[in-house]
């Protein structure tokens, strides 16, 4: 099976062309991007694991890596025994889910997350566009609902989420649900992805202005992929559409 994408320019993005009327400028500096990583990992874990991407990007942006509020006591990171400092942007009270927060349904600790990105948000800005993967790209969906509705004084131009899924907490749920976002997204995706299959990928999905979405999927399992080939002609365009430098 072959990788599949969708990185034409969205309607979204078409319209701002037409609004240009041609004219173009020059940055003066890069992108920045807040990235979010996922459950038991920590920025630094991050950063290491999606090094051909901040390679491919150096550039042109500037990847800004943050913690998680959350330690995961050794008990919790029974999935992932080795992990170093493990942490997550949410915990959770329902039993018997095998460290897997894609299943939980009841959630703890979302609040202080959707805080601590807003403080990134303002120690860091201007802060361009949200990077986040698995669980970290799911929290950075909520974040983008409170961009998108002004709740954290800050318009974020676009994101990119890889492993992404719709909380199953109802509140975080219909929080999505009922925001019919229109920031532009990237979502990927994993052919083979055992943790968050594609399906969960598009229930969330499904909460966004189908303009202005855009989506690859490739033939591994719950990662970022290696930023090469197709994958990184999808991701440097859709940063040439939606990766407008904002002063």
């Amino acid at each position: 099976m072959h990788s599949t994408f969708d990185c034409k320019p969205c309607k979204i993005h078409r319209r701002r062309l037409a609004m240009s009327n041609g004219m173009t400028s020059t940055p003066t500096r890069k992108l920045r991007i807040l990235c979010f990583h996922g459950y038991l990992q920590n920025a630094q874990e991050f950063s290491g694991k999606i090094g051909s991407l901040r390679k491919a990007l150096k550039s042109r942006a500037e990847l800004i890596f943050i913690d998680a509020p959350h330690h995961v006591e050794a008990e919790q990171s029974i999935s992932d025994p080795a992990a170093v400092d493990p942490r997550a942007w949410w915990k959770w009270q329902d039993p018997d889910i095998a460290g897997r927060p894609s299943l939980a349904s009841s959630y703890t600790g979302v609040e202080a997350s959707l805080h601590l990105a807003e403080q990134a948000i303002f120690d860091h800005k201007p802060i361009d566009g949200f990077l986040g993967f698995s669980q970290g790209a799911a929290l950075a969906s909520l974040a983008l609902v409170q961009c998108q509705n002004q709740q954290l004084g800050h318009k974020i131009q676009f994101a990119i989420l890889a492993g992404a899924f719709l909380p199953k907490d109802p509140e975080y749920a219909h929080m999505m649900t009922q925001a019919a976002m229109s920031i532009p997204t990237l979502f990927i995706s994993g052919h083979k992805d055992q943790l968050i299959p594609l399906q969960r990928t598009e229930e969330l999905i499904a909460t966004f202005d189908p303009d202005s979405i855009q989506r690859y999927v490739h033939d591994g399992g719950h990662m970022v992929p290696t930023c090469s080939g197709d994958f990184k002609r999808c991701l440097q365009d859709f940063l040439d559409q939606h990766g407008s430098v904002q002063h």
